[in-house]
């Protein structure tokens, strides 16, 4: 045919403002997406045909068919349709956003319950399961781009209970293990060697023994619920010399948590969770 001149998918285009490859653009009443870069002026290969994944107007809700226009004012994608140009319709792109957006949702909700439920079966407390949270982003907008973060607000507590660490005194010298005779701090918790000669008045004595663990020793009598206590004995009846904490180098803590396990298969349901979720 002598007046062919090209199959038209592309044309050449001058930049009416700075584009990056991907990047819609209007000239005059010709839409194009750059397959390049230019600044204003440059001009710049544009197909005129084909799906692409342009940047839209993120509040709106699009279904398969809707007559999609451009805004040029904002250089994005809408289906408002005053002062822009149509440029085309919305294919399977807006159920997809909306697939994976519900996919990520449902796998990042489903590895927090699977955290919680993990620390709680360990023995841990529902109060350090709850810790664990999670968060979608974008938070509103559907997106192919969606993504999850599970995260715990005491990572220290869980990442050792998940790694099993080796315990060290932070002066290099000994971990105080409170035997049941040490008793319960009054904030809760362990109690200290400083903390219970204080509250009880008595003085620990130090017992080193080349084997198993040292002692920190003190003078008086077991109490009903075999807590060491002051003796009010002026003639030394009952009066005992009561292991008060162990006195270790270090201590291996266990690993009770596998949060990767929960981690990796979340990951891998990610796909089936598109699938399903996605409507046409």
């Amino acid at each position: 045919m002598k007046t062919y001149v090209q199959p038209g998918n592309t044309i050449t285009l001058t930049a009416p403002y700075a584009v990056a490859s991907g990047d819609g653009l209007l000239v005059g009443s010709i839409f194009g997406v750059a397959s390049g870069t230019a600044t204003l002026g440059e001009t710049v290969e544009a197909a005129l045909v084909g799906v692409y994944e342009l940047k839209k107007l993120g509040s709106q809700a699009w279904a398969v068919g809707d007559r999609i226009y451009w805004d040029n004012t904002a250089r994005q994608t809408t289906k408002v349709t005053t002062s822009n140009t149509l440029i085309g319709v919305a294919t399977e792109v807006a159920a997809g956003e909306r697939a994976v957006s519900a996919a990520i949702r449902e796998a990042g909700t489903g590895l927090k319950a699977a955290w919680r439920l993990q620390i709680t079966g360990a023995g841990l407390g529902a109060r350090l399961a709850r810790t664990i949270r999670s968060e979608q982003f974008p938070k509103v907008t559907p997106s192919l781009n969606a993504a999850a973060v599970v995260w715990s607000n005491a990572p220290v507590i869980v990442g050792a209970h998940d790694t099993g660490p080796l315990i060290r005194s932070k002066n290099g010298f000994w971990l105080a293990i409170p035997t049941p005779a040490a008793g319960k701090s009054l904030r809760g918790g362990r109690i200290t060697p400083g903390e219970w000669e204080r509250r009880t008045g008595l003085r620990l004595r130090f017992i080193y023994r080349r084997r198993g663990p040292s002692l920190l020793v003190a003078e008086g009598r077991l109490n009903t619920k075999g807590r060491a206590v002051a003796s009010r004995s002026k003639t030394g009846r009952g009066l005992v010399t009561a292991p008060i904490f162990l006195l270790v180098p270090q201590v291996k803590l266990p690993k009770r948590l596998d949060l990767a396990r929960d981690a990796e298969r979340a990951v891998d349901g990610v796909q089936g969770l598109i699938v399903a979720n996605w409507v046409g």
